[in-house]
């Protein structure tokens, strides 16, 4: 199955699980998201990382997992220039910034790119999902929930201690300690920490499409803003990071997942971070929605081009 195609169903199946969210708010009978996101925040995305990380093969490839994770990471920096440029160049307060910013770091790298990645490079590329994972989730619960609360009153706005004590950054050490030692999980303990992993993106997908039953979609696909953020997302952000990490990546398989990775649209994991620190998570949802909606134009463009 090619990229395009494969995409395509990635797409349909997201906003499939969007739409059951949107439904079912409409309808009265999801009256409350905000249990959803703090099982995504709490339960959902921690178990992912240590699934990740404790796969049988990362042992055996610390190093290509390390390249991984620093690519990744110098991407999220580029695209992070992008953002703080766009504010400035708009003249955008801080907390509106960190939104946008918060938006376009964060692509949906497993969810959208995995399929992606294993049609082309095969199984073998799993394990280096779990540099991606660690950065991602250290960027997201770190960076990104800093960015977002900018948005929110001064009083609502997390210490650096707080942060740090999220269940989603202790896990990333945990999943280290793990990776690094022979520790092991217990087989029941890892079969249920993988069976929370995989209902991250869906539960979270149901979340957004609650919060967008709350708004008008005319406005969502009137807002210009909404649209300057996804194209930042979808194109400045993935070559930006792209040529950064050919600066020092040689390996190209570790270079096309990673690119695979930053040419995805919007985390669906942005709008449950902004829900749970006070920023504007509203605007997160719609860019996440616009954003998944337009990549399947996109993606089968540019990462061929790039890769």
């Amino acid at each position: 199955m090619n990229t395009t195609l494969l995409i395509f169903f990635q797409l349909l199946t997201l906003l499939g699980l969007l739409a059951l969210g949107w439904v079912l708010t409409k309808t009265g009978k999801l009256t409350d998201d905000k249990p959803l996101n703090s099982v995504v925040a709490n339960l959902g995305v921690p178990a992912m990382v240590i699934h990740f990380l404790q796969m049988p093969q990362a042992g055996y490839m610390l190093r290509e997992i390390g390249i991984t994770a620093v690519g990744y990471a110098a991407a999220m920096a580029a695209a992070a220039l992008v953002g703080l440029i766009l504010g400035m160049v708009f003249r955008q307060p801080a907390g509106v910034t960190g939104t946008w910013t918060a938006c376009i770091i964060l692509p949906n790298s497993i969810f959208m790119g995995m399929p992606v990645m294993q049609a082309l490079y095969g199984d073998e590329i799993l394990p280096l999902l779990a540099g991606i994972m660690l950065i991602f989730n250290l960027g997201s619960f770190l960076f990104a929930a800093w960015l977002v609360s900018l948005a929110s009153a001064q009083k609502n706005r997390p210490s650096f201690k707080k942060l740090m004590l999220q269940p989603a950054v202790v896990c990333c050490f945990i999943g280290l300690l793990l990776i690094v030692t022979p520790l092991q999980m217990p087989g029941p303990a890892a079969r249920a920490v993988e069976m929370l992993a995989y209902t991250t993106t869906p539960v979270a997908m149901v979340a957004i499409g609650s919060q967008l039953a709350k708004c008008n979609l005319r406005e969502t696909f009137l807002d210009g803003k909404v649209y300057l953020i996804v194209f930042a997302r979808l194109i400045p952000a993935g070559v930006a990071g792209h040529f950064l990490m050919r600066l020092f990546i040689s390996d190209p398989v570790i270079l096309g997942i990673l690119t695979i990775s930053i040419c995805m649209p919007a985390a669906v994991i942005t709008p449950v971070i902004a829900e749970e620190r006070g920023g504007d998570a509203l605007f997160c949802s719609k860019v996440t929605f616009v954003s998944t909606l337009l990549c399947v134009a996109t993606a089968p463009v540019l990462i061929p081009l790039l890769i």
